[in-house]
């Protein structure tokens, strides 16, 4: 048998799995990372971001060098898909149900505020919305952003597993209502819907207002 387990080519590039190396490292089959350990692509060091050290981090001092990129090249249909999955077992690859609340994505943007990266911007949330069952997973999506002064994001919007939207309020099907909009500043003037079109033009005073 002549299997190729290990090449080293006259240019120093490694091959493990293959003797057709094409960068410096080429590896022919299924690859892991235990777990505790990390990825870092762009750096030699992991960074501290939100107050935790994420294991796999694409590091960068430009726009290329910090972009991740999923690409799909054949004839038929579909298209990329970024993929995440939450289990309440604390076992890899074993089954337990997950439960009422539980967060399913979380998309969040820190930035640097002079001292370090632990200040939220914005966020994404993807929740398990109801009791859950066999094939049965009802889920929301919260949108949160950052107020001046704060550090930490509050939600904005969400839209439940029934398709109420809320706006300014978790509780949007409360009431039954498709859209639900809430301004929670105490004695605010108002709550208002402001519609505009091109020909009305985008300004404060332009379109039409609907306030309560």
């Amino acid at each position: 048998d002549n299997k190729i387990n290990l090449m080293l080519d006259a240019n120093g590039n490694v091959g493990i799995g293959t003797a057709t190396v094409n960068t410096v490292l080429q590896v022919h089959g299924d690859t892991s990372i235990s777990n505790g350990y990390g990825l870092i692509v762009g750096h030699t060091a992991q960074v501290n971001i939100g107050g935790v050290v994420p294991e796999a981090q694409v590091l960068g001092t430009g726009g290329v060098d910090s972009q991740l990129a999923l690409g799909m090249f054949n004839t038929g249909g579909g298209g990329p898909q970024l993929t995440f999955v939450r289990s309440r077992n604390g076992t890899i690859g074993s089954n337990t149900i997950v439960c009422d609340g539980d967060p399913v994505v979380q998309i969040v943007g820190y930035a640097d505020d002079g001292t370090d990266y632990a200040s939220a911007v914005g966020s994404i949330s993807i929740n398990i919305d109801s009791t859950p069952g066999e094939n049965d997973t009802p889920g929301r999506i919260t949108f949160s952003t950052t107020p001046d002064g704060s550090n930490a994001v509050t939600e904005k919007m969400r839209i439940t597993a029934i398709g109420g939207v809320g706006i300014g309020t978790a509780s949007p099907t409360g009431s039954g209502r498709a859209l639900h909009l809430h301004n929670p500043t105490a004695g605010a003037v108002a709550t208002t819907i402001h519609l505009t079109t091109a020909d009305t033009g985008a300004g404060i005073g332009d379109g039409s207002v609907i306030a309560l």
